[in-house]
């Protein structure tokens, strides 16, 4: 998936495979506001959580979480990437901050 999203043009942190239960399952461009997005999922049962690559330079004040309908979203910095986690599990979220900044504290 990363070697896709790289040639494509999106910088891509080290993504884990798999966290909390979920699998990575495929990857796509999403339109969002004024850019062109990369959006990896994941699923694992009737559970899903997204990853959004955000490109260019994004804000990032005190709101790095907020819940929007029954979905949680949360934004970090990963490298000198900005990542969106969005699930309906907040544990979910959780843990997939957890994998990404491990991995990567890991790869440098």
């Amino acid at each position: 998936m990363a070697a896709w999203l790289e040639k494509e043009g999106t910088a891509v942190p080290a993504l884990p495979e798999s966290a909390a239960g979920l699998e990575m399952v495929g990857a796509r461009y999403c339109p969002l506001m004024d850019r062109r997005v990369a959006h990896v999922y994941y699923t694992g049962g009737d559970q899903r959580l997204s990853v959004f690559l955000v490109p260019g330079w994004v804000r990032l004040d005190r709101t790095r979480q907020m819940t929007r309908g029954d979905k949680t979203v949360r934004l970090l910095r990963a490298g000198d990437t900005t990542v969106g986690l969005v699930s309906e599990r907040p544990e979910a979220v959780e843990a997939f901050e957890r994998a990404l900044t491990i991995t990567v504290a890991e790869k440098q």
